[in-house]
């Protein structure tokens, strides 16, 4: 057990040298369902999406689009708390020709220290697009992400945006983590004890000794 434990804190210790601003996915905070289009996005038309950010530290937001090498850019993005909110909390460009051949655009933004909880309300833009070539963003057609709802034009549409939010997995998360780990590494004992015990007291005690019969040897165990 000692082992054990010395060999977990030598891997602890280099994976927490080699952790940094690592951005992990958020399974309570996604809709990954597509069946249809969004409305589509240009000129001073958008869509949004709000969420509530189930971990600390959020710090992307990546959505899922058909790729069109002809959708004029940049696509603007811009992280608010609500949709009728002009205050943005982050904002970003991303350049539509380099995410061709890509199923999905990752939009990564400086950590929100405190987004546990909170709801948040993601909006996409595509100022220069037309209504021939559109951003085209991949959705489901109706509400299936209980705690948010899509927009488009900034008011509600039937529907989720197909999105996945990230958050910022940093030396704090990773030795909370490490710590509960080893906590629970204890739990195991008693169980491991009870399964160990009845083979070890006959291994260390018992010792077979032939007994004669007439159909040939036999053995049992003697204690002692």
């Amino acid at each position: 057990m000692t082992k054990l434990l010395l060999r977990l804190a030598g891997s602890g210790l280099i994976a927490l040298v080699l952790t940094g601003c690592v951005a992990r996915f958020d399974p309570d905070t996604m809709q990954l369902r597509a069946d249809v289009e969004a409305p589509p996005v240009y000129e001073g038309h958008s869509v949004g999406q709000t969420f509530i950010a189930a971990r600390q530290r959020l710090c992307a937001i990546e959505v899922g689009w058909q790729t069109c090498v002809d959708v004029m850019g940049p696509l603007v993005f811009h992280l608010r708390s609500d949709p009728t909110s002009t205050d943005d909390l982050a904002s970003g460009k991303i350049s539509p020709s380099h995410r061709l051949g890509q199923q999905t655009i990752r939009w990564r933004f400086p950590p929100i220290t405190h987004s546990q909880g909170r709801q948040f309300y993601l909006l996409i833009e595509a100022p220069q697009a037309t209504l021939d070539h559109p951003l085209r963003l991949n959705a489901v057609g109706h509400d299936v992400y209980i705690p948010g709802s899509a927009y488009a034009d900034g008011l509600p549409w039937p529907g989720d945006l197909n999105f996945l939010a990230f958050y910022d997995y940093d030396r704090l998360m990773f030795l909370g983590d490490m710590t509960r780990a080893l906590s629970e590494v204890w739990l195991f004992l008693p169980v491991a004890a009870l399964f160990w015990a009845p083979g070890f007291l006959v291994l260390q005690f018992g010792q077979p000794h032939a007994v004669a019969s007439t159909g040939g040897n036999r053995w049992r165990w003697h204690w002692g």
